[in-house]
């Protein structure tokens, strides 16, 4: 099963959680537009506060994902 373009980037998500796999990681990234409040793309590994940053961030609004490897396109 793959995954569709659907209304909401949670469900897209929890579905890709579900059925892990390298073809639903792809379609969940083409199919949503890019960074939301609980999603961060990185094209590295950061360290330090950067990293630190990142993570405080997402659980200040309850949790989030951070994809590291994907760059965000502009």
């Amino acid at each position: 099963m793959t995954l569709t373009k659907s209304k909401s980037w949670n469900e897209d998500f929890v579905v890709f959680f579900d059925l892990f796999s390298r073809e639903n990681f792809r379609n969940l990234l083409q199919n949503h537009v890019g960074e939301v409040k609980n999603l961060d793309f990185k094209r590295e590994w950061q360290s330090g506060s950067k990293l630190s940053h990142s993570i405080l961030g997402f659980s200040n609004c309850g949790g989030g994902c951070l994809i590291v490897g994907v760059e965000e396109q502009q």
